[in-house]
């Protein structure tokens, strides 16, 4: 599954599926476990840690046009605590209420996919606006060091 992974113009870490997170009864854990874990540790490998601290993390559950609505996920599933899980390993202080709040919602695109980001919590308003705007196929990701080396991006952390 092409998992994608990286910021934002803004420094907003982002992961990417191209599809709906399966349902914990279709094998939806281990398959996140086996797939999101190995690909956040290879795309640190080399980089250089980054830390949110005050965040929010933001599951957008983008459906396709024309999806059942019967079909359409819940946004308390605990498929979205295993991805959380992997992901403040890599780039959160801590996942705990105190430093992270979550934030779902679901809107309609041309295919179906389920973005996650990491935002700091001042600029979690600033991302709320912006996703009004996110193009049909998604904000374009970057790796680490083009965003935060090649363009003006305070480093996280």
């Amino acid at each position: 599954v092409p998992i994608e992974i990286g910021f934002t113009d803004e420094g907003w870490f982002s992961v990417r599926f191209p599809r709906m997170l399966p349902k914990k009864e279709k094998g939806g854990i281990d398959y996140i476990r086996g797939q999101i874990y190995p690909r956040l540790q290879r795309f640190f490998q080399n980089e250089y840690p980054v830390r949110f601290g005050s965040c929010v993390i933001i599951y957008r559950h983008v459906y396709a046009a024309g999806f059942p609505d019967r079909k359409k996920r819940d946004h308390d599933n605990i498929e979205t605590n295993e991805i959380t899980d992997s992901i403040a390993t890599f780039v959160m202080t801590d996942d705990a209420p105190k430093t992270c709040q979550h934030f779902h919602c679901s809107v309609e695109g041309p295919t179906e996919r389920t973005e996650v980001y990491v935002v700091p919590e001042k600029d979690f308003i600033k991302w709320y606006e912006a996703a009004k705007y996110f193009p049909a196929e998604g904000v374009q990701l970057h790796s680490q060091r083009s965003i935060f080396d090649e363009k003006s991006v305070p480093k996280q952390g």
